[in-house]
């Protein structure tokens, strides 16, 4: 076996383990969560919440309907909210805010306890997202004219038989779809990040990158992990940045940094495509959430920057 071979065996075993651990354990955080979300949905706590927080929601100009759309889409993920929004009639403006918050502000269990995992602070992410979908829906709300309208290409749906016993059904059967794919898609970026960091190709990625990542406020060592989780998204693409975390290449001020950022604006491909394909512009559906994901963490930065000049001029006094 030549050098080269064996380099990128031994690359390819490594990030195959790591893959692999970390795979069972984003697993069982996911079949615990979506089984807590299947309970609160069978007990009528969503509904509750609905109806609690439907007066706030008609200051953003939403209906009462869109409040079980936007906690549905917070708890589980971006199909069961477009799932509900198919059972109701919701307007084109309506349905374009309440998917810039979707956006942001989606699979919240399992999506903050993978960024927990790469070294946020759970209930800072948990605030700001939900914040900050209220800011866009706000925003959206008197920025878009009264009369703003289009095809909205959705199908009204049937809700199905409530019980608990066709819930769980539907929630096995997501599983069992969901996990293997999980499975191939960490395991296969585990691997590649290993060998792409043997071979010495990351530091190609965080050049040609670099220039974006200075705009958004974070390091270009981040660019290969931006990439995949703009493309994959948390729940799939977040194991990258829990093995660069755990590598110690993910340094602590970078991670947050980076996990304000994707917090407000990830999966740029897939959940972003999936509202265009309802016919929702795409200007609306990206560019709110770039902005604010840049606003926020050049925001952190600031603050980052008063602290250590205060930390300095403490030093200096103790001196």
């Amino acid at each position: 076996m030549t050098f080269f071979a064996k380099k990128l065996r031994d690359s390819a075993l490594l990030g195959f383990k790591a893959g692999l651990r970390t795979w069972w354990w984003i697993s069982k955080m996911t079949v615990l969560a979506t089984l807590l979300v299947v309970f609160l949905q069978w007990g009528g706590v969503i509904d509750w919440l609905s109806d609690v927080l439907a007066p706030f929601f008609s200051l953003l100009g939403l209906s009462g309907g869109a409040v079980l759309v936007f906690l549905t889409g917070a708890l589980a993920n971006i199909y069961a909210a477009i799932g509900v929004m198919a059972t109701l009639s919701i307007e084109y403006r309506e349905a374009l805010i309440l998917a810039v918050m979707a956006l942001i502000c989606h699979n919240m269990i399992v999506e903050t306890i993978i960024q927990r995992k790469s070294g946020a602070n759970a209930y800072a992410i948990v605030l700001l997202r939900i914040s900050m979908a209220l800011v866009a829906a706000v925003g959206l709300n008197l920025i878009l004219p009264d009369n703003y309208s289009g095809s909205l290409i959705l199908d009204r749906v049937a809700q199905g038989d409530g019980t608990l016993a066709g819930a769980l059904k539907s929630w096995s059967i997501n599983m069992a779809t969901m996990l293997p794919i999980m499975f191939a898609l960490i395991v296969a970026l585990n691997t590649l990040q290993y060998i792409l960091r043997e071979f010495k190709l990351l530091d190609f990625i965080s050049k040609t990158f670099a220039p974006l990542m200075l705009g958004f406020g974070l390091a270009p060592s981040c660019s290969l992990i931006w990439l995949v989780l703009n493309t994959l998204g948390l729940a799939y693409g977040g194991s990258i940045m829990i093995a660069e975390k755990e590598a110690g290449t993910l340094q602590t001020r970078q991670s947050k940094l980076l996990n304000t950022h994707i917090a407000l604006s990830h999966s740029l491909i897939e959940d972003t495509l999936l509202f265009v394909a309802l016919g929702l512009p795409l200007f609306w559906l990206v560019i709110p959430r770039l902005i604010l994901s840049i606003i926020c963490v050049w925001i952190q930065r600031w603050y980052y920057s008063i602290k250590e000049n205060k930390n300095v001029k403490i030093a200096r006094q103790i001196q």
